[in-house]
C-alpha cells in the first residue's frame, strides 16, 4: 500500500482534495445548484494550476524531499510531491475566493431579470478585483514567512544569493507563491464563467411579461 500512496502521491492528493472541497462546501451550503458552482470552480482552479506546478518540477528535474523514507515508499521523482503539496496548501485560500465571490454574485444578482452569459460574467470579474489583491498579498506574506528563516540561514552561512535561490526548497517556495498567485486569478474568472452558466437565469419573480404581441400583453392559451 506504501508502494501504491508513494507512486500515485499526486493522484491520492488530488482525491484528498476533491473530497475536503465536496464535504465542506456541501455542509456549509447543502446540495443545490449554487454547491456545484462552486465545487467546480475550486476543483477546476486546483487541477489547473496544481498541473502546472507539476509540469515545471517536471522541467526542472527539481530534486526535493530525497530522503529515505521517500525512497523506501516509492518516490522517484520530486513533482508528484510538489503538486500534492500545493494543491493542499492552497486549497483553503480557493475555497475562500470561490465562496465568497458566489456569495456576492448571489446576493446582488437581480432575481427579477434574466441577464445574459456576458453581463453575468463582467459582474462576476468586477466583483472578483477587490479579493485579486487581497488574496495576492496574503500569498506572499505566508510564504514569505515560511521562507525567511532558511534565507536568512544561507545568509548567514555567507551564500550568495543566486546561490539561495537556486537551492530546491527556496524554489518550491517561490513556484507555489507565483501558481497561487496566478491561481487567485483564474479562480475568479473560472468562478464566474462557472456562475453565468448555471445561475444566468435564476430568476424568483419577473416584473415584465414575456408573451406581449405588439406591446400588449396577449392571453397565453
Amino acid at each position: 500500500m506504501e508502494l501504491l500512496i508513494g507512486k500515485s502521491i499526486g493522484v491520492y492528493s488530488f482525491i484528498l482534495v476533491v473530497a475536503i472541497a465536496t464535504t465542506n462546501i456541501a455542509i456549509k451550503n447543502g446540495i443545490h445548484k449554487k454547491t456545484f458552482s462552486e465545487l467546480l470552480s475550486v476543483i477546476a482552479t486546483s487541477g489547473i494550476t496544481g498541473l502546472i506546478v507539476w509540469f515545471v518540477c517536471k522541467k526542472v528535474d527539481l530534486k526535493l524531499f530525497q530522503d529515505e523514507v521517500m525512497r523506501f515508499n516509492g518516490v522517484r521523482s520530486s513533482s508528484g510531491v510538489m503538486f500534492g503539496l500545493y494543491v493542499i496548501s492552497t486549497l483553503g485560500i480557493f475555497m475562500e475566493v470561490v465562496s465568497r465571490l458566489i456569495y456576492h454574485l448571489d446576493s446582488e444578482k437581480d432575481k427579477t431579470l434574466d441577464v445574459s452569459w456576458k453581463e453575468q460574467f463582467k459582474t462576476g470579474i468586477d466583483i472578483g478585483k477587490k479579493y485579486i489583491n487581497e488574496k495576492i498579498n496574503e500569498i506572499i506574506f505566508i510564504i514569505l514567512s515560511v521562507s525567511l528563516f532558511p534565507i536568512c540561514m544561507n545568509i548567514n552561512n555567507d551564500m550568495k544569493f543566486a546561490e539561495i535561490f537556486n537551492q530546491a526548497n527556496i524554489f518550491s517556495y517561490l513556484l507555489i507563491a507565483i501558481v497561487a498567485n496566478i491561481g487567485v486569478l483564474i479562480s475568479v474568472l473560472i468562478t464566474s464563467s462557472v456562475y453565468a452558466c448555471f445561475n444566468r437565469k435564476k430568476t424568483i419573480y419577473k416584473t415584465v411579461s414575456e408573451n406581449k404581441l405588439d406591446g400588449m400583453r396577449s392571453l397565453k392559451l
